[in-house]
């Protein structure tokens, strides 16, 4: 997921649709990874000095990545113009928080939830004539 960023950001899509790529991506690998994701948001504080600076250092650059995907949806007026940081905060937080409800057992695939989560992202960020 850090390491796809790079390469969705660096894409010569337009910015709506390398935000919906890293949403989908970044809702897909939460719910593929269940177990993992939830110790992970949970406990990763409790890393070792050195690897808590590491993740911490991944989880900047990878947040400063989406927003500079949002800031340039903003300048081609693709996007709303909002306060990127809390508009990437509050889809991260979207995004995150399915380990506590998804089931891989339920009605819907990851890969359905991930649409549906970036879908509703997307449509609170665009501009009715970019629909």
């Amino acid at each position: 997921m850090a390491a796809q960023i790079d390469e969705i950001y660096a894409s010569d899509l337009p910015p709506a649709r390398k935000l919906r790529w890293a949403l989908e991506t970044h809702a897909a690998t939460m719910m593929e990874n269940l177990d993992l994701v939830a110790v992970y948001l949970h406990e990763y504080r409790n890393l070792p000095t050195e690897r808590l600076a590491e993740a911490l250092a991944v989880r900047k650059h990878y947040e400063q990545v989406l927003m500079q995907i949002v800031e340039d949806g903003i300048t081609a007026g693709e996007f709303r113009d909002v306060n990127v940081k809390m508009a990437v905060f509050g889809m991260l937080g979207m995004l995150n928080w399915t380990h506590q409800w998804f089931s891989p057992d339920g009605p819907f695939s990851s890969s359905e939830v991930a649409t549906m989560l970036a879908d509703f992202a997307l449509h609170g960020l665009t501009l009715r004539s970019a629909r």
